[in-house]
């Protein structure tokens, strides 16, 4: 069964068919630190919406999806943040 989401909230199956192009980040261990704030202020600047997907873990590490619905928005920012573009599957 999936896990209940907050009222006025969608899950992040949702989330990806919205905005189905995807960038995984490997999370740092420690976190992202101050580096989460320049990835929002990136996203502020151009006025891109900050979705986040389904994470996930594997034997390599924790990863982040962030969700775009350009798919040029995407490549950019997988390009400077050092993603892994993708897209969702119909």
């Amino acid at each position: 069964m999936p896990a209940p989401h907050h009222k006025g909230r969608s899950s992040p199956n949702a989330k990806e068919h919205r905005f189905p192009y995807h960038v995984d980040m490997l999370v740092p261990v420690g976190g992202f630190g101050a580096g989460l704030n320049t990835i929002h202020a990136w996203l502020e600047a151009r006025g891109v919406p900050a979705v986040t997907g389904r994470g996930r873990h594997t034997d390599s590490g924790d990863y982040i999806r962030w969700c775009f619905a350009d798919p040029d928005v995407a490549v950019e920012f997988a390009n400077i943040f050092d993603g892994l573009i993708g897209r969702r599957r119909r």
